[in-house]
């Protein structure tokens, strides 16, 4: 489980996620449904002031790995969506 940001699709890096814990590299997301997706890139209830590419997102991920080297991202549940202020001031 992790946090993490994703780009928005007139991002040159879109469907690519960034976790930074794992690595700072942009890597491909693969969400495991629509619904997971959908959950992710659409505007939210919780901060609805807040476009959804810039929310942080706390999700159940897996990492896929090709010869020892990060490729992808596999999303497998969106827990919820946190703005980065809230992230921020609770590590304090």
């Amino acid at each position: 489980m992790g946090y993490c940001r994703f780009y928005h699709k007139k991002h040159s890096l879109k469907d690519q996620v960034i976790f930074e814990k794992i690595s700072n590299e942009p890597k491909k997301a693969i969400f495991i449904n629509e619904e997971e997706k959908a959950k992710c890139t659409q505007r939210n209830d919780i901060y609805p002031e807040t476009e959804w590419h810039k929310l942080l997102y706390h999700v159940d991920v897996e990492t896929v790995y090709i010869q020892g080297k990060l490729k992808e991202y596999k999303i497998l549940k969106v827990c919820d969506e946190v703005n980065e202020l809230y992230v921020f001031f609770s590590r304090r």
